[in-house]
């Protein structure tokens, strides 16, 4: 007996926060999501908490609008550790912009277009992937 192709609206657990990081396997922590949009959070995202997340895009956000206070803290982060590793900041936003937002890639996937800006992208990680 073979295994079925996954198609894009396979639904697939998603825990919000990550069994990596003592998240519960329970419906307290889990949210359905389809396979392709999961893989592209995960993708993006590795194992952050949505609340780094929403961090990290606020930073992000103050550096594009050309605040340079928060990159000495954001380079500090947890959630820029995990998302980013050891990059610098020019290769950070490199990995955003050519291979993140890039027509067809998983911030599309993810939020819906591949130009939603920061500030759009927190609404639906707040809306969308954190527990109501």
């Amino acid at each position: 007996m073979g295994h079925r192709q996954q198609e894009p609206d396979d639904l697939t657990e998603h825990h919000v926060i990550p069994r990596s990081r003592q998240g519960a396997d329970d419906e307290t922590n889990i949210l359905f999501k389809p396979i392709f949009v999961h893989q592209a959070w995960h993708h993006m995202i590795v194992n952050a908490k949505p609340k780094e997340v929403i961090e990290l895009f606020d930073a992000l956000a103050r550096i594009e609008r050309g605040d340079d206070t928060v990159i000495e803290e954001l380079f500090d982060s947890v959630v820029y550790k995990i998302v980013f590793r050891n990059m610098t900041l020019e290769k950070a936003l490199e990995l955003i912009k050519k291979r993140w937002k890039k027509q067809g890639g998983p911030w599309e996937l993810v939020f819906g277009r591949s130009d939603v800006p920061y500030s759009e992208a927190v609404l639906i990680i707040e809306k969308e992937w954190m527990m109501p």
